[in-house]
């Protein structure tokens, strides 16, 4: 199939969520090299076939979503006898602190779908993996047990929210996590306990040294009232990412974004279900179900790794100007292009593909070489 024997540009989706960076230093528009629309988000920017934004490629002069070449042409897009792109490659930048949230196992997503496809729209797994592109934020998981408790006597007011009799309990339990978070989801309902309990701790931490935790609780609260968000930030791990720097989010595991730009690449789902900082659906009895309460050793990737999971593996490549890496091809390759120019070279010929750009390389191209037109960097996904 000669059409499909070369790589394709493909014209991705921006996606306008409100916790995007907006105006003249938002990352993507940047990125991209065009000019920010003043006051619009930009916060995601999207490469794949997920039906909410797909990508689209130039096939018989003619742009089409990636979704319908690849249900026309399996074989020879995909190859071996996958019939669907299993992974979702983004650019994330945030501004604002993003929900809450945790994704499901594929046992847990197909049930979710059935029971409530308007909020779980696939059946997928959900893995992640974040590789900074400028310095991040976020919080994952939560905190070993010893600190998790260490919470509760550092600040009062949240012992009194739980309970103390509650906390003892907790502490002799090895599923200490979910007696915790079942309490605290439900005396969240009390909204003025809550309002209360949130509005004492910000006193106390006014009062004391600011540290970075402090300062984040206070602009959590400032900007989502009446949420259980701020509370769940405090029982949970906040990490730094410097660019190049790597963590991965199997499923199950909670998190939230908190500030920065990052390389995303997951698993083709777009399930998610919410704890807080949210005005969206908070689906929280299916949250206690899927939340991983094991401790969790975060494993933060050394710079310029390669990362592999059961859905896609991924590797930043950097190359010296006229390097180059002859491939052999028998499964899709996605690259984004995130500094200098690369040519990519099959039979006898070549095309140029620049900063910003993202390539889909078919399986059906079978053996091509990279080589670079200056230095370069660039992100592969297969």
């Amino acid at each position: 199939m000669k059409k499909l024997e070369r790589p394709f540009l493909l014209k991705n989706v921006i996606k306008n969520y409100e916790w995007g960076q907006k105006g003249e230093k938002a990352f993507i528009p940047n990125f991209l090299g065009t000019k920010a629309t003043k006051n619009v988000p930009y916060a995601e920017l999207w490469m794949g076939a997920h039906p909410n934004g797909p990508s689209k490629i130039k096939l018989e002069n003619q742009w089409i979503e990636l979704g319908e070449a690849i249900a026309k042409y399996p074989k020879e897009i995909l190859g071996n006898s996958k019939k669907e792109l299993p992974f979702l490659l983004k650019i994330l930048s945030a501004e604002k602190v993003l929900s809450i949230q945790v994704h499901p196992n594929k046992k847990q997503a197909e049930k979710l779908h059935e029971n409530d496809p308007k909020n779980y729209p696939d059946v997928n797994q959900k893995n992640e993996i974040a590789i900074a592109l400028t310095n991040f934020l976020a919080i994952v998981g939560f905190k070993y047990k010893k600190e998790f408790f260490r919470v509760f006597e550092r600040y009062p007011a949240f012992r009194e929210f739980i309970g103390k009799e509650k906390i003892e309990k907790a502490k002799k339990a090895s599923n200490f996590c979910q007696i915790i978070l079942a309490e605290l989801i439900r005396k969240s309902k009390d909204e003025k306990f809550l309002s209360e309990t949130i509005e004492k701790i910000a006193l106390q931490i006014k009062k004391e040294k600011k540290i970075e935790e402090g300062k984040i609780f206070l602009q959590l609260k400032k900007e989502y009232k009446l949420d259980v968000g701020p509370l769940f930030f405090l029982l949970m791990n906040l990490i730094r990412l410097k660019p190049g720097e790597t963590v991965f989010l199997p499923s199950g595991i909670l998190h939230a974004y908190i500030r920065g730009t990052i390389v995303e690449c997951m698993s083709n789902s777009d399930n998610t279900i919410r704890a807080g900082l949210t005005p969206k659906f908070k689906d929280v009895e299916n949250l206690k179900k899927i939340v991983s309460y094991k401790d969790l050793e975060l494993k933060i990737l050394e710079k310029n790794s390669s990362f592999y999971c059961a859905d896609f593996s991924i590797a930043k490549i950097k190359l010296k100007k006229d390097e180059k890496i002859r491939q052999e091809n028998d499964s899709l390759r996605m690259l984004l292009i995130t500094k200098g120019e690369l040519f990519i070279e099959w039979g006898n010929r070549k095309r140029l593909f620049k900063k910003s750009q993202a390539i889909l390389i078919p399986a059906i191209l079978g053996k091509f070489t990279i080589l670079a037109n200056t230095e370069c960097d660039f992100f592969e996904v297969k």
